[in-house]
């Protein structure tokens, strides 16, 4: 996954933004829910906002952040993530899945 995402902060902030497609976060609740540095996150946030993978509104000094749904790149990476999550779980699970589709 870093592979192709680039950083390990960017990937977490991307994947709670994921799991949360309609939300609102303010700038540090999203660092905090990530589990990165605070400097770390403001510059992967920075990173994903010039690729508009995220849409940043300010509210007085925060930044309110959320995902940008409407971006091919972000429904791209969903998809990456969706088949990551997929593929990590137990084999028995994958087959069970894959024959009562």
């Amino acid at each position: 996954m870093e592979n192709i995402l680039g950083k390990r902060t960017v990937i977490r902030i991307l994947s709670v933004l994921l799991n949360n497609p309609l939300r609102k976060f303010s700038e540090l609740e999203l660092i905090v829910k990530s589990k990165v540095g605070k400097g770390a996150g403001a510059h992967a946030i920075n990173e994903l906002f010039s690729l508009n993978m995220i849409d940043i509104e300010k509210a007085g000094r925060t930044k309110i952040i959320s995902l940008n749904i409407i971006n091919p790149i972000t429904f791209a990476a969903k998809q990456l993530f969706d088949q990551y999550k997929f593929l990590s779980l137990p084999e028995n699970r994958i087959s069970a899945i894959l024959l009562f589709k």
